[in-house]
């Protein structure tokens, strides 16, 4: 990469931090809800060398690689369900697309007044995206395929246009899932 063009994005996120430090110290930004650059690196680099930023990345993965996990599960096996039945897949479109468009900042809170502050609450705000993404995603790929391959061996048993599915699906999903627990 160009050392030009390194030295412009260091300037650029230098001056992000020194503005974000100004308005913050100079009153124009409260720092109660945009905090103080300037102190955030201090309780980072605190956090760092004690080793406490290390249980809270641990938490906040395990949070996110569970609800992915059960996500991709659960929404892989609706969709073929779905696929299996023509007749609940047409049912089902426009409820499983209007729940899909529901963003997910806004369920936040109604999940943790439904399931609490611990983790329950992080790993269903990572399940909903996956769940969702999932049967959009393997529907929308499989429209037009009506044959399943099915043979003896798990990994066969895929409609023939759903060769890259998987690695698509979990590009798109994972950035959802590391949200929840962030968010929350």
């Amino acid at each position: 990469m160009n050392s030009k063009i390194i030295c412009a994005r260091l300037l650029l996120l230098a001056g992000f931090f020194g503005c974000w430090q100004w308005a913050s110290t100079s009153g124009w930004l409260d720092p109660y809800f945009f905090g103080i650059p300037s102190e955030i690196f201090q309780d980072l680099w605190k956090m760092t060398l004690d080793g406490t930023i290390f249980y809270h990345m641990l938490i906040t993965l395990e949070e996110a690689f569970s609800g992915f996990s059960l996500g991709a599960i659960s929404g892989i096996v609706l969709a073929f369900a779905l696929k299996a039945s023509p007749f609940w897949a047409q049912v089902l479109d426009p409820i499983i697309m209007v729940l899909y468009g529901i963003p997910r900042i806004s369920l936040a809170p109604l999940f943790m007044l439904w399931f609490g502050l611990g983790i329950a609450s992080k790993v269903l705000f990572c399940l909903r995206p996956c769940i969702f993404s999932a049967l959009f995603h393997y529907h929308r790929r499989t429209q037009g395929c009506r044959q399943l391959v099915v043979t003896a061996q798990v990994t066969e048993i895929f409609p023939l246009k759903l060769n890259n599915f998987l690695l698509s699906w979990l590009t798109i999903t994972f950035h959802a899932c590391m949200s929840g627990p962030i968010t929350s």
